[in-house]
């Protein structure tokens, strides 16, 4: 159940992944006023590559314990649901970050403004590490 789990969460990056590839075309057409014309497709293709790349990794990767067999549903340990939900918010995290920081390179009077976007994607990568690294610590603190 955890593969399938894992190849879920792999399915959805993916398929996210996808969704950048349009944007990145579209913005190779547009006139950037603020800096370089290679800053604005920046954004949605690293948002691609990070999010394709947590995709293809999930989708390779087998869960270490054996599936015991038997009649009924038999789901993943706590522990790993809590991992696969730090894994999402940490590729969130990076996919959110990667506006914000290209924004900030452009310096414009908008930059503090990207900011806060800048420190949302941290609380998302801290939130997610958090989660991967200490499932039993948060479960216990949950309880």
């Amino acid at each position: 159940m955890e593969t399938l789990l894992r190849r879920l969460l792999g399915l959805y990056f993916v398929i996210t992944s996808l969704g950048y590839v349009p944007m990145t075309l579209a913005y190779l057409g547009v006139e950037n006023s603020f800096g370089p014309w290679w800053m604005l497709p920046l954004v949605p293709l690293s948002q691609a590559v990070i999010f394709s790349a947590a995709g293809v990794i999930l989708l390779r990767t087998r869960s270490q314990e054996d599936v015991p067999l038997g009649p009924g549903v038999i789901f993943p340990p706590v522990e790993s649901l809590l991992q696969l939900t730090g894994v999402y918010f940490i590729v969130t995290g990076l996919g959110s970050i990667a506006r914000p920081a290209v924004d900030m390179l452009l310096m414009t009077e908008s930059w503090v403004a990207r900011l806060g976007n800048f420190a949302a994607a941290a609380v998302w990568l801290l939130g997610g590490w958090v989660l991967v690294k200490r499932p039993r610590a948060v479960l216990e603190a949950l309880s």
